[in-house]
């Protein structure tokens, strides 16, 4: 007879075909059992994986009870899924098989930080701008999904570098003048924004931003709150 479709008993909680891409090598995310219902030497079954193009393996210690092993360091933003195929062949003339195939989802770990889209930022504004008004937005992007993967912004304290005439929107990445700019306390401040995901641990990146600040009056063309490039307002005036 042939022999039975092997079962698969995968090891994440809610035994669906998953693996953390967390997994080390030697760790096993599925257990497999087989049986024939021949007798003697019918009923000795071979059991062979393929597909998982190498990270996977399969072990045993009686021929009854397999084991799928990770066997390379899994990274599921280079590849989020594999298909995988257990067949059972018994020791027959001519020999009888059963297969079973999966598609094995690989899950998120918070491996990657958030990345600007450049190392520094510069930006020239009029010292009479109003609090409130648009100054640029930075992006950062993260590789992994869901929380892993939200970004939230913020400013860095720091002595002496004028932060609190800044402030930053925690999800858009649009920095804006918190107060009164004053040329000649600080005509060029100089900002580090950093980057922070919601996994657990959370990671981070920072960027920084150098501000030279225009001294005297805003320039025609200029209107405080609706400079050129602002996401919240529209065009920059005069045009």
């Amino acid at each position: 007879m042939r022999p039975v479709v092997p079962t698969w008993l995968w090891t994440c909680q809610d035994g669906s075909p998953q693996v953390s891409e967390g997994a080390q090598p030697g760790q096993f995310v599925a257990r497999i059992s087989v049986s024939d219902p021949d007798y003697g030497e019918y009923a000795r079954v071979n059991v062979t994986l393929e597909g998982g193009e190498g990270k996977f393996g399969l072990t045993t210690k009686d021929n009854i009870i397999y084991l799928i092993c990770v066997d390379e360091a899994l990274d599921r933003e280079e590849r989020d899924r594999y298909e995988l195929s257990v067949t059972a062949t018994d020791s027959g003339s001519p020999p009888l098989r059963a297969e079973s195939t999966f598609t094995v989802e690989v899950t998120d770990v918070n491996d990657n930080p958030p990345l600007f889209d450049r190392p520094s930022y510069r930006h020239a504004v009029p010292e009479a701008l109003h609090p409130g008004s648009f100054l640029l937005q930075v992006t950062a992007r993260d590789k992994d999904e869901g929380r892993n993967g939200e970004v939230v912004y913020s400013l860095a304290p720091a002595d002496g570098t004028h932060t609190a005439w800044f402030t930053i929107d925690p999800q858009t990445g649009v920095i804006t003048t918190a107060g009164p700019l004053d040329y000649e306390a600080e005509p060029a401040p100089q900002l580090t924004v950093v980057a922070t995901d919601r996994g657990q641990p959370p990671l981070s990146s920072s960027a920084i931003v150098d501000i030279t600040i225009q001294d005297g009056w805003i320039k025609e063309g200029w209107t405080a709150g609706s400079l050129e490039g602002d996401p919240r307002r529209g065009r920059r005036g005069g045009s």
